[in-house]
């Protein structure tokens, strides 16, 4: 268990929220966001660093849990470093002197607009002198708060799709010599044409490093539904999406919201045909009353 409170009986005494969970060869990271108790505002971004064989080393005893604590920014509410995303690595990336099975995460400014992006590297974790360290790039072109979006049975209150936080990640890393020269490889904008709109992604690229993309999707005269997409690293464009499963309702809070809960993942027996999860609104319970608009989780394989 973590105990997620930080500054405990101080101004700044905050909560954890939107929380993420990365791994490398001998580390496993968690992040979160903090938030203050007194207004509920975004404080700074937490990252912490576990060494793996601690935990596995159960066979005497249950194995206790310690943990690097990292705060990136020491300047309250500093949206330059927002959601750090820890990468789920598939390889081992490269180690080199002095750095040994480094673990990345990387973040994207929680403003309105940003064109920056922090890669943070975690190195030596095995070690009594881990530390962290952190190089921004400038990657053009911009990123933006999506709009929020329309669906059926509602004109009034649109769909609230969230924010410029990075969501998914996958594979962070670095050259054989360890420089953090970081560079954006690929990025590809893709829609369904005039009035639809399309939020919440998930994506996983498999060892060939084709790439499968599930999200959720709607217009005015569309329930939300969840979609998926797939493409080759060599293709430029993404097919047009195929329907995963269609909603079946309203969502009527105001503002509506959609949660972060889809997801995609490569199939670790192969390492090329993927898992994706996607949700959609439907009536509960089936012919029974009251009758409310809850979420339903559907799973596909996708060769």
């Amino acid at each position: 268990r973590i105990n997620s409170l930080r500054n405990a009986g101080t101004a700044h005494a905050s909560w954890s929220d939107f929380p993420g969970l990365g791994v490398g060869a001998d580390t496993l990271l968690l992040t979160t966001n903090q938030h203050r108790f007194s207004n509920r505002i975004f404080s700074y971004a937490i990252l912490r660093a576990i060494n793996k064989a601690t935990l596995s080393n159960n066979a005497a005893a249950c194995p206790n849990l310690t943990s690097r604590v990292y705060q990136p920014s020491t300047t309250i509410d500093n949206l330059n470093i927002f959601t750090i995303q820890p990468a789920v690595h598939s390889t081992a990336p490269s180690s080199f002197p002095g750095t040994a099975n480094p673990a990345y995460a990387i973040s994207a400014k929680g403003s309105a607009v940003g064109t920056t992006y922090t890669i943070f590297r975690v190195r030596n974790i095995t070690t009594a002198n881990p530390t962290l360290t952190s190089f921004t790039i400038n990657a053009a072109p911009f990123y933006a708060y999506p709009p929020d979006a329309f669906q059926l049975g509602n004109s009034l209150d649109r769909i609230e799709t969230g924010d410029s936080r990075i969501l998914f990640r996958i594979n962070v890393g670095q050259n054989s010599s360890g420089a953090m020269t970081a560079t954006l490889a690929q990025q590809v904008t893709f829609g369904g044409g005039q009035d639809w709109y399309y939020f919440m992604p998930a994506v996983a690229a498999n060892d060939a490093q084709r790439t499968v993309v599930v999200f959720l999707r709607s217009n005015a005269n569309t329930f939300v539904r969840s979609a998926w997409t797939a493409k080759a690293a060599s293709s430029a464009s993404y097919p047009g999406a195929a329907n995963l499963t269609a909603g079946g309702c309203t969502l009527l809070n105001t503002p509506a919201r959609v949660g972060d809960f889809l997801g995609a993942q490569v199939d670790p027996t192969n390492g090329t045909t993927f898992w994706i999860t996607g949700e959609h609104p439907v009536t509960w319970p089936p012919g029974g009353t009251p009758q409310r608009c809850v979420w339903a989780t559907t799973v596909a394989h996708v060769n």
